[in-house]
Order: structure tokens, then C-alpha cells, then sequence
């Protein structure tokens, strides 16, 4: 009855042990088994029944692996595809049924790709399109149907700041986005942002 917590960590001559021991990121897929994201070991499944863990994408081939081994995000989407924020790596969507991941970066000459390769949030809407927050770069939409990204900042929306940390969306399908200077919500539709700040002379502004 004195131990209460399991510790998950690497054991050097277990491959099947944790991958790394500084952990940035948990989800939960419909299984109940855990996705871990890592700070520099990359990406762990860990199967709730038979506590076995296997370590993902170390070590492929180029067509099959991370693009980085730092992971800041995840996140699973209606259809069970997991998808992979990483600092400097860019968006990561792993199809865990094939095996396989896709991987979307930053093109400087391309307006319709992700606006950064620093992912710290990511969140589905009611439509599908994945949104997907970046840490300097302001919001990044990927449409389900075309495939590409509509971009969203301080330059060219009422985004109050560009470094986002995370994104959740609520029954009423609003869109809350943290940030390193307040805290933002978008409104499916109304398609337009508001920002909650603090203010020094209002007492119910935001602490």
C-alpha cells in the first residue's frame, strides 16, 4: 500500500523499457493504451494490458521514421491517426494500422504549407481540419479535403500573439488557443478571434 505510482523508465538493456526519461507529451488512443512523446528519445506505445512498451519510428528508414526525436505534442483524430508535434521537426501523422508516417514541414516558398516546424498544440474540428499551433508562427489549419494549410498570425488576423503552447475545442465548438501573451478563442461561426488579456485596471480580466 506504500507504492502507489509505477515509474516508467529506460533501462539501458531493455529495448522494450521507455525510450527516454523526460517525457513532454501523453495521449490516449480508443484502445486505453498511451502514446508518450519524448525530449529526444521520440515516440513510445505503451499497451495498458500487458504493460509492454515498444519503442516507434528510431532508428527506419527515411520514408518510415520521425522527423525529430523531440516531441511537444500529441494528438489523436477521429479516424485513430496520430499525429506528432516536434520541435523542429515539423507535423508528424502516423498511421498506426500501416506503420507508416507522413511528414509536413515548413516551405518558405509555398504559402499553403505549415507556417512553422515548432509544434506545441494540436486539435481536430467539427469539420475534420486539424489545427495545429506553433511556437512563433501563429496557427496553422490543415484542410481535410485539399490537404493544405490556410495560416493564421497577428499579421494577417486578430490572433493576439504568434507563439501558441496549446489549442482545445469546447461542446460549442470553440477553439481555445493558449498563448505566451493571453489566452485566444475562435469561433467556427463566427470565424473570428477573440483575446482575453490582463488589464491592469479591470479586476475581472484575465490573472
Amino acid at each position: 500500500y506504500i507504492n502507489k505510482f509505477r515509474i516508467y523508465k529506460i533501462l539501458p538493456a531493455d529495448l522494450n523499457s521507455l525510450s527516454h526519461n523526460d517525457v513532454n507529451a501523453l495521449v490516449e488512443d480508443q484502445k486505453g493504451n498511451i502514446w508518450i512523446g519524448t525530449d529526444g528519445g521520440g515516440l513510445n506505445y505503451l499497451d495498458r494490458k500487458t504493460q509492454k512498451n515498444t519503442r516507434i519510428g528510431l532508428n527506419g528508414l527515411p520514408s518510415n521514421t520521425l522527423s525529430s526525436d523531440i516531441i511537444v505534442s500529441l494528438y489523436v483524430d477521429r479516424a485513430e491517426k496520430l499525429w506528432i508535434g516536434t520541435y523542429f521537426g515539423g507535423l508528424n501523422k502516423y498511421d498506426p494500422v500501416a506503420g507508416k508516417f507522413t511528414i509536413y514541414k515548413h516551405t518558405p516558398e509555398d504559402t499553403a504549407s505549415i507556417s512553422d516546424d515548432r509544434i506545441y498544440g494540436i486539435c481536430e474540428d467539427a469539420q475534420n481540419n486539424l489545427w495545429v499551433g506553433t511556437l512563433g508562427s501563429g496557427l496553422s489549419r490543415l484542410d481535410s479535403r485539399t490537404g493544405k494549410f490556410t495560416n493564421f498570425n497577428t499579421r494577417n488576423s486578430s490572433l493576439c500573439f504568434d507563439m501558441i503552447t496549446s489549442i482545445y475545442r469546447d461542446k460549442k465548438q470553440v477553439l481555445w488557443i493558449s498563448t505566451e501573451f493571453g489566452l485566444a478563442s475562435f469561433d467556427e461561426k463566427e470565424k473570428a478571434f477573440k483575446a482575453f488579456q490582463r488589464q491592469d485596471d479591470n479586476k475581472n480580466s484575465i490573472s
